[in-house]
């Protein structure tokens, strides 16, 4: 079911278009829960920051390696 972004409804046809290209232009996917969304790649790339920080820390902590090897 798709969901609709009220503010471009006030906009013309072309209007709504050009706003939606460049959203998804430049937009990375991320999987929750199974279901994909849409983010800009700045907070892609704070998610990745992120997760290796939390991987170095259990690692350093509790000698747990995210490598599925080791």
């Amino acid at each position: 079911m798709a969901k609709a972004i009220n503010e471009l409804t006030q906009l013309k046809l072309d209007e709504q278009i050009k706003v939606l290209s460049s959203l998804s232009k430049n937009a990375m996917m991320v999987e929750i829960d199974g279901a994909l969304y849409p983010i800009p790649p700045q907070v892609f790339e704070l998610i990745e920051s992120l997760n290796s920080e939390l991987s170095e820390l259990k690692e350093i902590t509790f000698g747990i390696s995210s490598n599925k090897e080791g």
